[in-house]
């Protein structure tokens, strides 16, 4: 028998969730779980149902000579078209190495456009991106990496310090001999 003050709780279309603010649940699942939860913030308009793509796909119709991004230290400049045409092309290229819908790309490194680029590919290709600390040392990126299930990891050769390279070839030292795409490694 549920208590009175739960079921009332139950059927509130507010509720507070321990140590946060007031969150509006419009349908609390019977069985909560969080396949069939929608929450959201205190507004009263539901969120957007817009895809990543989509967004870019409308803000590029919108304005498509008006600067996206700026990356003064490298020199990049991109309009919204411009930088959906880098993003077509790089989702298609993560579909050609074969990674799939679902598949995770792990990205390791800096602030860069590149890393900015792929957040917007994986999304577009249904690719889970996997941001992975750049600070992180060999051990720390193996047990990362294991644990999430990347299938490939996206990195620059080396940033400051890290020599991201290097640390992924003590990881798998078979990466120097296999051909691209056919790694099999032990570890």
């Amino acid at each position: 028998m549920i208590p009175p003050r739960a079921f009332r709780l139950l059927r509130t279309s507010w509720t507070r969730q321990p140590g946060s603010r007031w969150i509006h649940v419009d349908h609390p699942p019977i069985e909560p779980t969080l396949v069939t939860s929608y929450a959201h913030g205190t507004a009263s308009v539901s969120m957007l149902h817009h895809t990543v793509g989509g967004v870019l796909q409308s803000t590029v119709e919108r304005w498509p000579d008006r600067e996206a991004y700026v990356f003064v230290e490298d020199r990049v400049r991109k309009t919204f078209a411009q930088f959906q045409q880098d993003v077509d092309q790089a989702a298609a290229g993560l579909l050609a190495l074969g990674l799939r819908r679902g598949d995770r790309l792990g990205i390791w490194g800096p602030n860069t456009y590149e890393w900015i680029l792929f957040q917007f590919a994986t999304a577009k290709a249904g690719i889970i991106m996997v941001s992975v600390n750049p600070a992180y040392q060999t051990q720390e990126v193996e047990v990362a990496l294991r644990k999430v299930g990347c299938k490939a990891v996206l990195c620059p050769a080396q940033f400051k310090t890290q020599n991201y390279c290097n640390m992924l070839r003590q990881i798998c030292p078979e990466l120097d001999s296999c051909s691209p795409g056919d790694l099999k490694s032990a570890r």
